[in-house]
């Protein structure tokens, strides 16, 4: 049993050893855009100068990419010249005619375009078939690139060193600290403020809670105001103004006391005589008691 367990083991080891190196080769390949073999068309390339030219140089038709430059090998039976191995997209049919042209760039280096002819004759090459050089010009060369845009990279890193002068300037300047404090308060104020708004923001899902409760307690009330008897105490208040006002109609009459009292003028001379005379008989009264009770001692 352990022998077959350790057996096992070493099975699982070197199964998944050999799938990293297949992963490793397969990505280093991809990384280096390199078309993996057996899955590409190769074509050859003789050159005399293959400056700037490496393996996994990039291999265009119209700017589109659709290989690269697999190997690069000296011939020297044919006076020097270099030969180039393209592997291609097995998709990528080349007419008859085809050429190749090496442009260099200032950022990637070089790259290989195939030129395509203008009239196809319905002919294409085969895999392995040599492409013949352009005799057109290609692009500018490195040396070309360098003598345009060094001036021009000079001149800007000369502005930019007047410019990085100007701010040392700036920030020497004494008057820039108290500057730069101020600044740094009304960032304190704003970091400040925006705290502060956020706790405010924090509590307003309470109050949305609160003003809910508010706004069902005000639906309850509307809704136990409207089951009140109102219709009843309506009735009730008519039927009081009802009999105030039969009230007031009969004391205006003057078949009452209260209605006599009120419109007949003679009454109320009357009770105004009498109460006179009450008032006259009491002042007598208390000024001359003597006059109306007699007292006799033993």
């Amino acid at each position: 049993m352990p022998q077959n367990r350790l057996t096992r083991q070493t099975v699982k080891i070197g199964f998944f050893t050999l799938l990293a190196i297949l992963i490793l080769y397969l990505g280093i390949t991809y990384l280096k855009g390199l078309s993996i073999a057996g899955l590409s068309k190769t074509y050859y390339v003789s050159m005399n100068d293959v400056t700037g030219v490496n393996v996994a140089t990039r291999v265009f038709v119209n700017g589109y990419k659709v290989g690269s430059v697999r190997k690069i090998e000296y011939d020297y039976a044919h006076n020097g010249k270099a030969v180039l191995t393209l592997t291609l997209d097995p998709k990528v049919q080349l007419p008859q005619g085809t050429t190749v042209q090496v442009a260099q760039t200032l950022l990637s280096g070089a790259i290989v375009n195939l030129l395509l002819p203008a009239l196809e004759t319905g002919a294409y090459l085969h895999a392995k078939d040599t492409i013949p050089m352009s005799t057109e010009r290609s692009a500018m060369s490195l040396e070309q690139l360098q003598s345009e845009f060094v001036p021009r990279i000079s001149a800007t890193l000369s502005r930019m060193d007047s410019v990085l002068l100007q701010a040392n300037t700036i920030l020497s300047n004494p008057n820039i600290e108290p500057t730069l404090a101020d600044v740094r308060q009304s960032a304190q104020h704003i970091n400040a403020s925006s705290a502060q708004l956020q706790r405010s923001l924090s509590s307003l899902p309470k109050i949305m809670e609160r003003i809910d409760h508010t706004s069902a307690n005000v639906e309850s009330f509307a809704s136990r105001l409207d089951s009140l008897r109102l219709q009843e105490t309506i009735s009730n208040l008519e039927s009081t103004s009802r009999e105030l006002k039969s009230f007031t109609q009969r004391l205006n009459q003057s078949n009452g006391t209260v209605g006599r009292l009120l419109n007949e003028d003679g009454l109320y001379n009357r009770i105004d005589s009498v109460t006179t005379s009450l008032d006259a008989l009491i002042r007598d009264i208390k000024a001359n008691p003597k006059k109306y009770v007699k007292l006799s001692l033993f």
